[in-house]
């Protein structure tokens, strides 16, 4: 029979407390970076694969922040939503016709959900931050193996 070992004890206020911390101004910009980064490259031309991806993924958690069990900004869910739609359609863009160019109703459209993202990172707690994007990796991992489920939907973009 193999030995149990034994699992190290957890405090569970000082694990509550370091939780439900909220991020510091360092740390919004630092996790906002790359988002602003990519928005700044769609509206000057130098859009590229990379930061299609980037703000997927910015939008896939944000969705999830907004819904339960951490409802953040949950009225404004149907912003992430409608990002989503124009990534989309920028995608089936470039595959189309090579070329990431965003209309200004497209552009207005993700500075809105990127705005409304932000929002979200200062009020949520950094444990629900932490548990909200492994889910997040834990859906993608699995509807990269097939095993999306119903409201999943994969976006393959062409490199």
């Amino acid at each position: 029979m193999a030995k149990r070992t034994p699992r190290p004890l957890v405090n569970p206020i000082t694990f509550a407390m370091e939780s439900a911390r909220k991020f510091t101004q360092e740390q919004l910009t630092a996790l906002m970076a790359p988002n602003t980064a990519s928005f700044e490259a769609l509206r000057t031309g130098s859009f590229s694969t990379d930061h299609w991806r980037t703000l997927a993924d910015a939008f896939n958690v944000a969705e999830a922040l907004a819904k339960p069990p951490v409802n953040i900004a949950n009225d404004h869910a149907e912003k992430f939503n409608e990002a989503h739609c124009v990534l989309f359609a920028l995608s089936e863009q470039y595959r189309d016709r090579r070329t990431w160019t965003a209309r200004a109703a497209q552009l207005d459209t993700i500075r809105d959900a990127l705005e409304m993202f932000e929002i979200q990172l200062r009020y949520v707690g950094q444990g629900e931050f932490e548990r909200t994007v492994d889910r997040i990796a834990r859906q993608i991992t699995q509807a990269l193996k097939g095993n999306g489920g119903k409201n999943v939907q994969l976006v393959q973009v062409p490199a």
